[in-house]
């Protein structure tokens, strides 16, 4: 027996006991509920022609978002307003849900390879208080 078995046999115990609190962390987190806020744009249609859904740890976070999204988009700061660029438009009034992070992931859209697992510790972080 090698000096790398007798190791590997001395760690199984430890390193099964890792892998399995590993997955119950894992586990607990994916059950951590996050908040949506959605608001739906519409113009003369009976249905939206855009759908904002802004996502956060906690509700103020969330509608943080929304804030800092009227100040690059002036179709939904607009029709937050009534009108964009003479269009009557009228943005709906915020839905909030509690929703699991899973649901989000299950949408199949890809993650934007640029950004990091916790994006949120960058500059809107600091500007929205969180």
């Amino acid at each position: 027996m090698s000096a790398f078995d007798d190791l590997t046999k001395d760690l199984s115990p430890i390193l099964t006991n890792f892998s399995k609190s590993e997955a119950k962390l894992a586990e607990a987190v994916q059950k951590r509920e996050i908040y949506s806020v959605t608001i739906d744009s519409y113009e003369s249609l009976d249905y939206p022609v855009v759908r904002h859904i802004f996502y956060g740890r906690s509700e103020k976070e969330a509608f943080a978002y929304v804030e800092a999204h009227k100040d690059t988009d002036k179709f939904f700061r607009g029709c937050q307003k009534g009108s964009f660029e003479g269009m009557k438009c009228k943005n709906t009034r915020p839905l909030v849900k509690k929703v699991q992070p899973a649901q989000i992931r299950a949408s199949g859209l890809p993650k934007p390879s640029m950004l990091q697992k916790d994006a949120i510790k960058g500059q809107l972080a600091r500007k929205i208080g969180v």
